[in-house]
């Protein structure tokens, strides 16, 4: 028996959804929107061609360029420790080269004519291994006024 009282009760519901009330319904869209029309077919878009990168000397664009480090220009003893930044988990150690330049560098950069890596930094010194000499040197942050 309550299975007939549903499916009355679902009868009158969709009773209820006339076409009066999609009459309204279409007429409350064209009014919030009258500049509405229907879409073209999707356009179609052309079919490009592939290019392959000759072997010549053009660079690809799709490799990574090498750019040789201006801190292994100078040798070890004229560069200088002259700042610390940190930002989150982020640290660099600012160098200052000969020439006037201040540059900025990270844990695991190569540094000096020798190609000295470092291995250690904080906002004291810098521990750089140079793999050419075999040894390892720290260069301390230079305080204010100090060469």
């Amino acid at each position: 028996m309550s299975t007939r009282w549903l499916s009355l009760v679902l009868i009158l519901f969709l009773q209820a959804c006339d076409s009066q009330a999609n009459h309204e319904l279409s007429h409350n869209l064209e009014e919030s929107n009258p500049t509405a029309h229907p879409l073209d077919e999707n356009p179609l878009f052309p079919v490009l061609t592939a290019f392959h990168y000759p072997k010549n000397e053009q660079r690809n664009p799709f490799k990574a360029k090498t750019i040789k480090q201006s801190a292994t220009l100078f040798p070890l003893n004229a560069l200088r420790y002259v700042g610390y930044l940190k930002q989150g988990e982020e640290v660099w150690g600012l160098l200052s080269q000969p020439d006037g330049e201040v540059i900025r560098v990270r844990q695991n950069d190569y540094v000096a004519q020798n190609r000295g890596q470092i291995i250690q930094l904080d906002d004291t010194s810098l521990l750089i291994k140079e793999k050419n000499q075999q040894k390892t040197i720290r260069l301390y942050l230079l305080s204010e006024g100090q060469e």
